[in-house]
């Protein structure tokens, strides 16, 4: 959720975010107020896949090695984003460690992104 503050501090945009963690939502609302971003900066305890709105930027850290529909994701992003938006999606994977991921899944969803 980093991001959301230094987009907020250094560009001046408005950010909403989302996570499943209650103890992280709260940590983010304690910096929002110490950081004076409320006009700025929001979070709410939510899974991303029943996100709505529209939005012109989308950016998602450290999810989708969290979750196993990657196509319902992307077709969630893309929903909610206005027509000319943009997004980023930004994971780690290592492939002998957690999930063993296949070559092949890193060719296809991610460098053709």
């Amino acid at each position: 959720m980093g991001v959301m503050f230094y987009m907020a501090e250094k560009y001046n945009i408005k950010c909403h975010g989302l996570t499943l963690s209650i103890v992280q939502a709260e940590y983010i609302e304690k910096e929002i107020e110490r950081r004076k971003l409320d006009n700025l900066v929001s979070v709410e305890v939510k899974n991303i896949h029943d996100m709505s709105g529209e939005y012109d930027y989308a950016i998602s850290v450290g999810v989708m090695e969290h979750i196993k529909d990657y196509d319902g994701l992307y077709q969630k992003i893309s929903k909610t984003l206005k027509q000319e938006g943009k997004a980023l999606v930004h994971t780690m994977f290592h492939r002998e460690i957690f999930h063993k991921t296949d070559p092949f899944f890193i060719k296809i969803y991610i460098s053709r992104r």
